[in-house]
């Protein structure tokens, strides 16, 4: 199966709500492209809506590595911090979301 059936794969079986399932598939399309800031961050914001922070953490921080002015990443982050209890760090990672949502405008 190719890099981009499986991710087809993993993107059907989220939202059919097999989460679980979705993030084994991401799983492997990362081991074999780990350096695609779109995998991790998918897979992060998946770890995110589950409420596992530090896979979260981990595959955002990876994304936000490759492609540190892409705007989501900046806000999944912020939110990140912010739901464990640290806003002053979530605000500097929104200001960078919206600073770089007016630069792409």
């Amino acid at each position: 199966m190719s890099v981009t059936d499986q991710l087809e794969k993993a993107v059907n079986l989220n939202e059919q709500g097999k989460v679980a399932l979705a993030v084994a598939c991401l799983d492997e399309v990362i081991d074999v492209v780990p350096d695609e800031a779109a995998y991790q961050k998918f897979v992060g914001l998946i770890y995110q809506s589950l409420g596992e922070d530090s896979k979260s953490y981990r595959f955002l921080c990876r994304a936000v590595e490759l492609n540190p002015t892409d705007p989501e990443l900046q806000r999944g982050l912020g939110y990140h911090f912010m739901d464990n209890g640290e806003p002053e760090v979530s605000v500097g990672h929104f200001r960078r979301a919206l600073a770089d949502d007016e630069g792409s405008a």
